[in-house]
């Protein structure tokens, strides 16, 4: 696992391009990127609106103790995507 600084999410989260985001992108499907408690606090308060952090916190909930996510929300799929949100998908 490759731990990722809080300056590299928050630049990823934000769209921003740099010098680290083509080795991030290849790297997704390759190994597992993470991040620790107090690297997620810092991305936490870069988020600008309450209901992203509270989609950061649920996600984070799960990933941390590796539980599965029912949910609607589009917000919450780049979670399942980037970092492995393991999410239930019901049969219609």
């Amino acid at each position: 696992m490759v731990i990722v600084d809080p300056t590299a999410w928050i630049d990823y989260l934000r769209g921003v391009e740099n010098p680290q985001t083509p080795w991030r992108d290849r790297q997704l499907e390759r190994r597992r990127l993470g991040l620790t408690d107090f690297i997620l606090g810092e991305v936490l308060q870069g988020i600008r609106n309450e209901r992203d952090c509270v989609h950061s916190l649920i996600a984070a909930f799960c990933l941390h103790g590796r539980h599965e996510l029912l949910h609607r929300d589009r917000d919450l799929d780049g979670f399942e995507k980037v970092l492995g949100l393991k999410v239930v998908h019901p049969a219609p």
